[in-house]
């Protein structure tokens, strides 16, 4: 089965070495070592590691919930020891 991108000898993060990764059509399509498959590009993935996309899942709703007016209102100190 051809491949567009066959990357080689990659590393997983379960500790799995060598392993080969077919995709097609920006798709993993197969993951498995000595896989036997031509392909358009392929690359060495010697000392590499492949990990699923790490998201940064942080968002701040402070301006969003309070429609842009401040939720804790803004004091000077001699206020706060009163």
């Amino acid at each position: 089965m051809p491949f567009d991108h066959l990357i080689q000898n990659i590393n997983l993060p379960d500790g799995t070495d060598g392993v080969d990764v077919g995709i097609r059509e920006e798709k993993i399509i197969a993951v498995e070592k000595n896989l036997d498959a031509e392909a358009s590009v392929t690359t060495d993935g010697s000392n590499c590691m492949l990990s699923p996309p790490f998201v940064d899942s942080h968002f701040l709703t402070y301006k969003s919930s309070s429609r842009l007016r401040p939720i804790v209102k803004i004091r000077t100190f001699s206020e706060f020891i009163d």
